[in-house]
C-alpha cells in the first residue's frame, strides 16, 4: 500500500473533525486488513484531555494502553511525539491531533505510517505539509 494522506479542514476544538475522523479511521482499516492499530498521536498525555471531555474517563484510560471500539476491528491507542516509533512490523493509521506541519512531516517519514490523517488545530501551521503532500478532505 503506497502512503495515503488527509487532512480536515478545521481549527481548534473541532469535536465533529475528530468523531469524523475516527469513524474514518475504522472504515478505513476495515477495508484495509494491513491496519491493525490506528495511533491517536498528541502531543502530550496531558492532550488526553480533549477527549475526556467527549468519551469520558474509561475510554481514555483504555485508549493509553490500547483498546477496541464496537463494531470496529483495529486497535485504537494514544501515542505522544515522545513514545510514538518507526516499526516496521505495524502499518499504522494515525490521526494526528493538533500537530503542526513539521510534526507531521517528521512521522510523514515513518515506514509503519501507512496513512495519516491530520487534523489542525491551527490551519496556518499545516500549510506546509498540505502544500507539499496536498491531502485529500476525509469523506
Amino acid at each position: 500500500m503506497d502512503k495515503q494522506r488527509f487532512y480536515v479542514d478545521t481549527k481548534g476544538d473541532d469535536d465533529e473533525a475528530y468523531r469524523q475522523a475516527i469513524q474514518f479511521g475504522c472504515k478505513f482499516a476495515d477495508s484495509y486488513p494491513e491496519i491493525k492499530r490506528v495511533v491517536l498521536l498528541i502531543n502530550n498525555l496531558q492532550d488526553t484531555g480533549w477527549f475526556e471531555s467527549w468519551y469520558g474517563p474509561n475510554v481514555v484510560s483504555g485508549l493509553l494502553t490500547g483498546t477496541t471500539f464496537k463494531g470496529c476491528k483495529p486497535l485504537f491507542k494514544f501515542e505522544t511525539l515522545k513514545t510514538y516509533e518507526d516499526n516496521h512490523d505495524h502499518s499504522d493509521l494515525v490521526i494526528t491531533c493538533g500537530l503542526d506541519s513539521d510534526e507531521v512531516s517528521m512521522i510523514d517519514g515513518f515506514h509503519s505510517v501507512k496513512v495519516i490523517v491530520a487534523i489542525p488545530w491551527l490551519a496556518t501551521r499545516m500549510e506546509k505539509w498540505v502544500k507539499i503532500w496536498n491531502p485529500k478532505q476525509i469523506p
